[in-house]
């Protein structure tokens, strides 16, 4: 559900910050399905970058580009607003926690009224 969720906005799968954002996403679905409350720069990039053998700053900067990639091939006018997530005014762009955490809550939700995470039934 959440590579659907990605390549529906077309977040470009080849870059490193795809399979970063995978992870992180994961790692925010499993802390609100537990009710956990997760720091982005102690919880989130830390354990994504331990996951992955990186650091947190390039977890972080990775997936800031693939966001980007995405705004650069038109998502944000067709499928960001699906989320429900907020662009910055000043760069025009989504700040990586807003588009983490939106995606989270949206398959979150979907999971809580009983959709199969893994969207085979």
């Amino acid at each position: 559900m959440i590579m659907e969720i990605l390549d529906n906005m077309r977040v470009p799968s080849h870059l490193s910050g795809y399979s970063y954002l995978v992870t992180a996403i994961g790692l925010c679905i499993d802390g609100q399905l537990s009710r956990r409350r997760l720091s982005f720069t102690k919880d989130v990039y830390v354990e994504t970058a331990r996951l992955h053998g990186s650091t947190p700053a390039r977890v972080e900067r990775c997936i800031r580009s693939a966001i980007e990639a995405a705004f650069d091939l038109g998502a944000v006018e067709d499928v960001f607003p699906v989320l429900g997530a907020r662009v910055c005014q000043n760069s025009g762009k989504i700040v990586n926690s807003e588009f983490i955490m939106s995606a989270a809550r949206k398959i979150a939700c979907r999971i809580k009224e009983g959709e199969d995470p893994d969207g085979t039934g």
